[in-house]
């Protein structure tokens, strides 16, 4: 016995999906079948939710490679370490994914082209040559011949079921261990608190279909040729969250360190932290957290709740947009810096001690006054006959140019505060801090 689903079902999970892949994904779900995705709720539940992620409700069945400048940053951060570097490969499919997934994944290099023939296709967004050759070989399907079949409507589950079966996640389903299943289909846990969205409503929907089918009396008439859903459910599945919000639907494998130090440590490797790893969950912890929230679409909260984890867990460097990447004092100026407006009066307080002392050494008050605090400077030094000579010699300048200590202290501290600016626009251009 095998789950079926009815269009409407698959709408409620999928709402977006267009009309002609909902109708060619209900008549063929018994592609499905031979995989044994569709012999329970955990393993079919799974499956629909990684799918409906990965390729966007089947409105991106191949990638594009249309992408922003800020996207390929964010993107491939290992690769392209600048907007500079970034932009000959933006709106350029074939160039960045010849470049991009060159060299990798049974691909040749960027002139074979590999990297835009094998990009990401059909519902599993299968990638690069030997990933197209080993579910080709799963699903009985020439694929290196022919990638675009892999996002045919003829044989969409086919490929995706295929995926499905050269990862062996039937197993890791029937366990209830959804991270690993997606750890496994996308090689890291990218869209995680998505792909929980998703699987909240599927499991749902097969729940209420597995309930369906065990109070439909058997028909003498009539025998169905698609029964709705088997007559065992694995205890595996959990209750769903009646509010439809993410949650952990159903185990997942346990997170070592999940607490206050380990989010410090990733929070510092993304630049969100700048202190000393302490577990100390006060308002410097609170602070890094608001602002990893705020870039990552997260829901506000300054708290280590689970999606906040979940998204630490996968995370890249952060994205840092051009208008900050070329920051300057300037303009953290004009957007109102504190630190800058305070460095800027210390820069004018010490423009005024260096002016005043050229102005003073000029007018050769330096020499008006004998004794006073250079004497006593004076006196205390030739206590130690080791420094006489050379004591003399600097207590003699002094006493002669006075006025030169408030120009040397005058450009001692522009000097402190100029580092401090320059500081401040490089944490900005590596957006280190959001503010300040």
């Amino acid at each position: 016995m095998f789950l079926r689903l009815s269009k409407a079902q698959l709408k409620e999970i999928m709402p977006r999906i267009p009309d002609r892949y909902a109708t060619a994904f209900i008549d063929t779900q018994g592609e499905l079948d031979g995989w044994g995705i569709t012999a329970n709720v955990n393993r079919y539940g799974m499956w629909i939710a990684n799918v409906a992620h990965e390729c966007g409700e089947f409105h991106e069945m191949v990638e594009n490679g249309n992408y922003r400048t800020e996207t390929i940053l964010r993107t491939w951060p290992s690769r392209f370490k600048s907007v500079a570097q970034a932009a000959p490969y933006a709106h350029n499919g074939p160039k960045l994914f010849n470049m991009t997934y060159a060299n990798r994944m049974g691909n040749g290099p960027p002139s074979s082209g590999d990297g835009f023939k094998f990009r990401g296709r059909g519902e599993p967004q299968v990638t690069g040559k030997d990933g197209y050759k080993n579910v080709g070989h799963v699903a009985n399907l020439p694929l290196t011949d022919d990638p675009d079949l892999a996002m045919a409507l003829a044989h969409m589950n086919r490929v995706g079921a295929a995926f499905w079966e050269w990862k062996s996640l039937n197993r890791f389903a029937d366990a209830g261990d959804f991270y690993t299943v997606v750890g496994r289909w996308n090689g890291g846990h990218i869209g995680m608190v998505q792909r929980k969205v998703y699987l909240n409503r599927a499991l749902a929907v097969l729940k209420k279909a597995q309930r369906i089918a065990e109070v439909t009396p058997p028909r003498i008439a009539e025998v169905p040729s698609e029964p709705l859903a088997e007559s065992i459910v694995p205890p595996t599945i959990p209750p769903i969250d009646p509010r439809g919000e993410p949650s952990e639907v159903v185990p997942r494998a346990p997170t070592p360190a999940f607490d206050a130090e380990a989010a410090q440590r990733k929070l510092r490797a993304l630049g969100y932290w700048p202190g000393n790893v302490d577990g100390d969950e006060g308002s410097f912890m609170r602070d890094a957290l608001l602002s990893f929230q705020a870039d990552n679409h997260l829901p506000i909260t300054g708290t280590l709740d689970d999606a906040t984890w979940a998204e630490l867990t996968v995370a890249g460097p952060k994205f840092v947009p051009e208008s900050r990447a070329n920051a300057t004092v300037t303009t953290l100026r004009e957007k109102g810096s504190e630190t800058i407006s305070l460095t800027d009066r210390v820069k004018r307080y010490a423009a005024w001690l260096v002016g005043g002392g050229t102005v003073g050494t000029a007018a050769g008050g330096d020499q008006a006054g004998n004794g006073g605090w250079l004497d006593s400077i004076q006196g205390y030094y030739y206590q130690f006959s080791m420094f006489v000579e050379p004591a003399k010699a600097v207590i003699a300048f002094i006493r002669e140019h006075q006025f030169l200590l408030f120009v040397g202290l005058g450009l001692l501290i522009w000097f402190v505060a100029h580092k401090i600016q320059q500081r401040r626009v490089e944490d900005e251009r590596t957006g280190a801090n959001r503010g300040r």
